[in-house]
């Protein structure tokens, strides 16, 4: 397994420098079937950088969604996606996405001032 960190997802994405986006794409191409991975940690960081950017949620979920698209890509686990999926559909950040993905996932409880978090955690419950 390989893990991959947030600025080789952002070279490949960004194409910003055409050499290391190369070196990455050619990784996806040409790696085993799931043994590459994206931790949560870079998940966030991608989707902070990508913000920061001026890139709206729905895009950057597509980035997610054309990544996760490589074979090579170890499958996302499902609390991850969902994360991915409430990310696109509210102004949560995308921490506060995992803790309501968590809580909906896992039964988990989240304890939190967010008035936002609390509306969603109180949707899925």
């Amino acid at each position: 397994m390989t893990l991959l960190d947030a600025n080789y997802i952002l070279r490949w994405f960004l194409n910003d420098v055409v050499e290391q986006a190369n070196i990455v794409a050619k990784l996806l191409a040409i790696s085993k079937p799931n043994s590459l991975v994206v931790d949560r940690v870079n998940l966030a960081e991608v989707t902070y950088i990508l913000r920061v950017q001026g890139y709206n949620r729905q895009q950057v979920a597509q980035v997610f969604d054309a990544l996760y698209s490589y074979p090579s890509l170890a499958s996302i686990d499902e609390t991850d996606q969902l994360a991915i999926e409430v990310f696109r559909d509210t102004n949560l950040d995308f921490e506060d996405c995992v803790l309501a993905a968590w809580h909906k996932v896992k039964g988990y409880k989240v304890a939190t001032f967010d008035k936002e978090l609390q509306k969603r955690l109180a949707q899925t419950s």
